[in-house]
């Protein structure tokens, strides 16, 4: 996974070949809903010191994803229109947005 902080904070990921397969694997796994998935993915895909918290735990009034590392929250803001897994498993790029 190749994750690039922007300017502004955000993170940027694109998914390289061999997490690209991993993620269209993941995707192919009827025994498990999308939340499983994208939990799955962030524990054993993404790592780099990030692990998944709830908006309950950091306060955020979302349903959005949210990942960690080093006190930092970012969140998976186009949780309503497209499906992060499957952006990375096509290639493209996916943002998640840092938390104030």
């Amino acid at each position: 996974m190749i994750i690039t902080t922007l300017v502004q904070g955000n993170l940027k990921m694109v998914a390289d070949p061999e997490d690209i397969e991993a993620i269209q694997e993941l995707l192919n796994d009827d025994s498990k809903n999308m939340l499983e998935k994208e939990s799955i993915f962030i524990t054993d895909i993404l790592k780099n010191g990030f692990s998944q918290i709830s908006p309950t735990e950091c306060g955020a009034l979302t349903d959005a994803t949210l990942i960690t590392k080093d006190f930092k929250v970012y969140g998976d803001m186009n949780y309503q229109l497209e499906s992060f897994l499957e952006e990375l498993a096509k290639g493209n790029p996916v943002i998640w947005t840092i938390g104030d």
